[in-house]
């Protein structure tokens, strides 16, 4: 424990202030006694604006030679200050591998931080009527070296790639007047950063847009402990020693740690995973959105050096989401980026997903590693754990269809608790509440890209012929058994392409998307539809990254994913001609490829099966065909389409109405609707033929057939 006083008590105690540092303090003594000193020796007086912040030259030489551990204007009357166990100039210097000179420099650009009262001293210094002036390049290399050739040796710590300005520990402000200054008159500055580190304030950085602290979570699972080993061994290793000339680095680069690559599905818990990782080695984790932060232009850069050097500053772990998809269209700023990337001690984890392209770095090694599968038995086990021990939840059931990471568990729990109270305060919680919160934290934002609906109808709605009701059974057993025999072995054997898609084929009005719906419903999830006027795009390779984006959400998404009118996107391959032809049959093979490892369920619909490429014949799990339904069938529409509590008059004859003429299942939902309102507009307490009749020639007017058909399809084949 050690005590100073200051010699001047004119000016009052900072609070703030008193919190520094000692050891510190004994570097800005040096530093401004350098500065007074240099002063003296070209100016006789300073007057009165300074007052006692400045020495007579004959104090300054005193204490130069004889230093008290404070500036001479720190006015702490025995006031003592703990020497930290670990000092954070220190830490900084030897990290960075900074020369006595540039730690010198970066001292001086700290000295308006620390004293308003600076700007007046170096404007007095430098001969500048300016009042808030800032130490100059010049200023520097006439107080810190002796000579000539040693100043100009010591330019170079003031170029862009030299330790100061590559880790933006230093700026150069741009003024008016600046421009007209010579190189060097720039003026120069702290990062405000440095400021607060080296002073051990405890500040909330990061303070811009992008830049997140992670915190880890209680929840892992049991398959992640030999891969969150492997890589908190990764992020501890230290960067390999290269002792030779490294251009204007003078050889004091240690290496750059390898950039490890960590490939796997969005909301898979890869960022809770590296600060697990890291938090098992006393570090901190901070996530930066490239889409945030990474635009072309100077500005970019600057932020980068700064989260660089903090990152390395904390002896933290960066995570980098999005960062191939925000450069892969600007060449020049993956150029840049990797530059600044190559540094050592610095660990950065990129996380891509599996239809990303690995980011290409200069120099830098790069590891890739994929995130471990979570299968459903373990989310199951956790789900269950999370529940009271006597439940009638199927957590078996929900862990198959719901992808959910360990992390967001205690959310869904409480989101699906806030349903139960809703329901009932006194219930249990049941299995409807918490398929409710796990269905609507899945679901993703797909844009103009598809509509999401929540399914209303049912099997019970749903009048299709036995052949097709059969078929529609049959999917929904495939997909209630699909991992479970892919975990007993299937998944080896097959490889690839175990994911279950479905054609539905057949006449417009059919009930092909009627179907889709219900199958939705049988699974409690949402049904996607794609909007293919979003997804077809005329513009070469557009149309393949709104695919790629609608089957990455979708693997995110518990919904079902439904194209319609599918020909118009899975139409067959043409004879190559030209490029658009050739870029055409790419989009063709990008589907067949997603199509194929898809692991949900995606439907495709179209009323003509010819339209489609040959080569998805294959790949289809189910084709099935809605044939044009016969008279049978059309009397079971009309006679279930009717809602309960509405009265159809006995002069009604079902079996007349299915024979006369030929309809699909959304011609008699559209007849029906409009009889009922004709009824209603009428008041009749009734929906008599008269209504039914009227109706029904509106429909066939709409598809041009004027006159009742008296012979069925059927008959005429």
């Amino acid at each position: 424990m050690m005590e100073w006083q200051t010699h001047h008590d004119d000016i009052p105690p900072d609070p703030a202030e008193q919190a520094l540092p000692s050891h510190l303090l004994q570097e800005i003594e040096r530093v401004d006694l350098l500065l007074q000193g240099y002063l003296h020796r070209r100016k006789q007086a300073m007057g009165s604006t300074l007052g006692a912040f400045l020495l007579s030259p004959e104090e300054t030489e005193h204490r130069i030679a004889d230093p008290r551990g404070v500036p001479h204007w720190w006015n702490v009357e025995g006031k003592a200050y703990p020497l930290p166990s670990s000092k954070p100039e220190s830490q900084l210097a030897a990290e960075f591998r900074l020369t006595e000179f540039e730690w010198n420099v970066l001292l001086l650009g700290l000295m308006v931080h620390i004293d308003s009262r600076y700007h007046l001293l170096f404007s007095a210094i430098q001969d500048q009527e300016k009042p808030g002036s800032l130490p100059t390049i010049e200023l520097a290399l006439n107080l810190f070296c002796a000579t000539s050739p040693e100043k100009r040796d010591q330019e170079g710590s003031f170029l862009g790639n030299a330790p100061l300005v590559r880790n933006g520990f230093i700026d150069f402000p741009e003024t008016s007047s600046s421009a007209a200054r010579g190189w060097r008159q720039r003026a120069f500055i702290a990062d405000r950063g440095v400021y607060h580190y080296l002073f051990d304030q405890s500040y909330a950085w990061p303070d811009r847009a992008g830049i997140t602290r992670l915190i880890a979570e209680p929840f892992a699972l049991p398959t992640h402990a030999g891969f969150t080993h492997t890589l908190r061994q990764l992020l501890d290793r230290d960067g390999p020693d290269f002792d030779q000339d490294q251009g204007e680095d003078h050889g004091r680069v240690r290496g750059a740690k390898p950039l490890i690559i960590l490939r796997g599905a969005q909301a898979s818990g890869r960022s809770q995973l590296v600060c697990t990782a890291a938090g098992q080695t006393g570090r901190e984790t901070f996530e930066l959105d490239c889409a945030a932060v990474l635009q072309p232009g100077d500005a970019t850069l600057k932020i980068l050096r700064h989260i660089f050097r903090e990152i390395r500053l904390r002896n933290a772990c960066l995570v980098m989401r999005g960062f191939v998809e925000a450069i892969e269209d600007n060449p020049g700023l993956l150029k840049e980026v990797s530059r600044l990337m190559n540094q050592p001690g610095l660990d950065i984890v990129c996380l891509i997903e599996p239809s990303v392209p690995l980011p290409r770095l200069a120099d830098i090694p790069q590891l890739l590693l994929d995130m471990p599968g979570t299968d459903s038995q373990e989310k199951e086990r956790l789900l269950r754990d999370c529940l009271p021990p006597e439940t009638n939840i199927d957590c078996e059931a929900l862990s198959r269809r719901f992808n959910f990471a360990a992390h967001d568990l205690p959310l869904i729990l409480h989101e699906a608790d806030l349903y139960r109270e809703q329901r009932d305060l006194r219930a249990d919680l049941d299995e409807d509440d918490l398929r409710k919160a796990l269905r609507l934290r899945a679901q993703q934002n797909f844009g103009k890209l598809a509509r999401r609906s929540s399914p209303t109808r049912t099997f019970d709605d749903l009048v299709v012929a036995d052949a097709v009701q059969q078929q529609l059974t049959e999917v929904l057993s495939a997909i209630k058994y699909r991992e479970p025999l892919l975990e007993r072995g299937f998944g080896a054997k097959v490889g690839y392409g175990t994911g279950i898609s479905a054609l539905f084929y057949g006449d417009s009005g059919t009930g092909k998307t009627m179907a889709a719906e219900v199958i939705a419903g049988q699974l409690g999830v949402d049904l996607i539809k794609i909007d293919l006027s979003a997804v077809v795009n005329k513009y070469i390779g557009e149309t393949e990254k709104n695919l790629a984006s609608v089957f990455d959400l979708a693997e995110r998404d518990a919904g079902v994913l439904f194209f319609d009118e599918a020909d118009a996107l899975f139409g067959k391959r043409s004879e190559t001609k030209d490029a658009q032809d050739r870029h055409a049959n790419i989009e063709v093979s990008y589907l067949l490829q997603r199509l194929e490892s898809y692991p949900g369920l995606v439907i495709l619909a179209t009323n003509n099966r010819s339209h489609l490429d040959d080569a998805f014949n294959r790949r289809f799990t189910f084709m099935i065909r809605f044939p044009f339904p016969d008279a049978s069938l059309r009397e079971r529409m009309w006679r279930s389409i009717w809602p309960a509590g509405f009265q159809i008059d006995d002069s009604v004859d079902f079996t007349q109405l299915a024979q006369r003429s030929e309809l699909t299942g959304a011609n008699i939902r559209n007849i029906a609707l409009l009889a009922a309102w004709l009824a209603e507009a009428d008041g009749a307490g009734h929906i008599h033929l008269r209504h039914i009749e009227l109706a029904l020639k509106r429909e066939l007017a709409k598809v041009g057939r004027l006159v009742l058909e008296s012979h069925s399809r059927e008959s005429r084949q």
